[in-house]
């Protein structure tokens, strides 16, 4: 601005008018000040919070992986134990003694080895499979027959074996192992590989 231009406004706006500017002003650099400083307060909490976030995810993503890497042997004997009932083919000769024994095994696994590990929803197919096993007349009959050559009938098989089959599954997404594969899409693929699915 001109000087011309400077000597009207102080004319116009007289004294009381440049006082009213002037704490004009400095109110509105103090106000910025103010803002600055509260922006960068808010810039460096935000950035706090964020790294903790990222300690926290890499820490739970640690655990997570050691979880599932000693549940896997420990999940894989009590898979084994369950190959008494398989589905195809199905078995034949599984008599009253050996559903005792299968339980008992079970009870050893759960005791010794794996019950500390197993999610809430794996803990309960167990205690599922358990109590199909002990269920109505054949827990009257399994106590009795402890070493009983008696084949277990259809029903039996059947249900005690959808139990096992549930618990099966509760395991697998413990430990991750049927998720599908990560679907990548690349820019040459998109259109292709969204068919597909």
């Amino acid at each position: 601005m001109s000087p011309e231009v400077v000597q009207a406004i102080i004319a116009a706006l007289g004294a009381s008018g440049l006082a009213g500017l002037i704490v004009g002003g400095i109110v509105l650099t103090l106000v910025q000040r103010f803002l600055d400083r509260a922006e960068r307060r808010f810039e460096g909490e935000i950035t706090r919070l964020n790294e903790t976030h990222k300690s926290m995810l890499q820490v739970g993503t640690t655990l997570d992986t050691r979880l599932r890497e000693e549940r896997t042997p420990v999940y894989l004997e009590l898979w084994k134990e369950m190959a008494i009932l398989p589905r195809y083919p199905r078995r034949d000769d599984v008599t009253l003694g050996m559903m005792y024994q299968f339980s008992v095994n079970l009870r050893e696994w759960y005791f010794t080895k794996g019950g500390l590990y197993l999610s809430e929803q794996a803990k309960d197919a167990y205690l599922d499979v358990q109590a199909s096993i002990w269920h109505g007349d054949h827990l009257e009959a399994a106590m009795r027959a402890r070493f009983s050559e008696k084949l277990i009938d259809d029903e039996y098989y059947d249900t005690v074996r959808d139990k096992c089959s549930r618990l099966r599954t509760e395991l697998t997404d413990d430990l991750l192992s049927r998720r599908q594969a990560p679907f990548l899409v690349g820019p040459d693929t998109s259109t292709t590989a969204n068919n597909q699915r």
